[in-house]
C-alpha cells in the first residue's frame, strides 16, 4: 500500500536537508525516468507511477531492485512537485561527486559562483552536455544540484555531467585557465584560441565579486547591440561555450 508514512518520506526529498541527510533525490516525468532507467550511473530506489506507466516499463525494471508503488493520479500528485504530474516519480541515490582529479583530466569545465536560480542551473547543465563539457563546479552558496527544478530543467543531462562543490581558493593550486564572464571584460570574440579552461559564471544579479575577478586569467564580455540591461546567465553560458568550446583551437 502507498501509506501515509511512505508518502511523507518521499515528499521529504523536495527539501534540501533531507536530500543531504539521506543522499537521495527526486526526478519526475517519463522522459527523465526513461533516461535514468537506461543509465548505469544512477540507482533507483523507489518508483511511484501509474499502472499504465508500469505496464510499459515493467521489463526495464525487472532486473533492478526497486520498490514500486502503483498509484492513481491523486496519490501521485500528493508526492509530486509539479502542478501537473506526469505518470511517474523516481527516488534515486545521488551520484558520485566531481573530484579535483576529474577537473585536471578534462579540457573544459564550468564554475558557477553563487548561482541562485535552479532553472538557470538546469539549463546550464543541459547546455554543457550539448557541448560535451562534463565537469560543473558549484560554489558553496549556489543552489543545490539535486533541487527537483534543476533535475527537471536539465532534461536528463544531469546524468552525463559530474558536479561538485568547491571554494575557489581550493582550486588555486591547480593553476587552471580561468575565463570569467564580466561586463567590463574583453569582447569574447577578441579572445585568442584557448585549448582548455574553466568558464566562470557569476550570480544572476550581482555577477562576480571584485576579489574573485582578480584571480581570473581572462575576463571576457558578450557585447550588446540592443538596449537590454543584462543577459540571462544561462544564455551567456551558451554563447561562451559556443565560442570557446564549440570551435576549439
Amino acid at each position: 500500500m502507498f501509506s501515509h508514512q511512505v508518502r511523507k518520506y518521499i515528499r521529504s526529498f523536495h527539501l534540501q536537508k533531507y536530500r543531504q541527510k539521506y543522499n537521495k533525490f527526486i526526478a519526475e516525468g517519463p522522459k527523465i525516468a526513461g533516461e535514468i532507467l537506461s543509465s548505469e550511473d544512477c540507482k533507483i530506489v523507489d518508483v511511484v507511477c501509474t499502472s499504465d506507466w508500469f505496464e510499459t516499463h515493467r521489463q526495464d525494471m525487472s532486473h533492478k531492485h526497486i520498490n514500486v508503488h502503483i498509484v492513481n493520479e491523486k496519490e501521485l500528485k500528493s508526492v509530486s512537485g509539479l502542478k501537473t504530474p506526469h505518470s511517474v516519480l523516481l527516488l534515486c541515490e545521488q551520484m558520485p561527486v566531481l573530484r579535483k582529479e576529474d577537473i585536471m583530466s578534462s579540457a573544459w569545465s564550468l564554475y558557477c559562483c553563487d548561482l541562485q536560480d535552479p532553472g538557470n542551473l538546469g539549463t546550464i547543465i543541459r547546455t554543457a552536455d550539448w557541448f560535451g563539457v562534463k565537469n560543473i563546479m558549484l560554489s558553496p552558496h549556489s543552489c543545490n544540484f539535486y533541487n527537483p527544478k534543476v533535475i527537471q530543467s536539465s532534461m536528463g543531462s544531469f546524468l552525463r555531467v559530474r558536479v561538485g562543490t568547491f571554494v575557489m581558493s581550493d582550486l588555486d593550486p591547480l593553476k587552471l585557465n580561468f575565463i570569467a564572464l564580466a561586463l567590463d571584460g574583453l569582447p569574447i570574440h577578441n579572445l585568442g584560441p584557448q585549448d582548455a579552461g574553466v568558464i566562470v559564471l557569476g550570480n544572476e544579479s550581482s555577477g562576480l565579486d571584485k576579489d574573485l575577478l582578480q584571480k581570473m586569467t581572462h575576463r571576457v564580455s558578450i557585447p550588446a547591440r540592443g538596449q537590454a540591461e543584462s543577459l540571462n546567465v544561462a544564455v551567456a553560458c551558451g554563447i561562451a561555450l559556443d565560442r570557446l568550446v564549440g570551435y576549439p583551437a
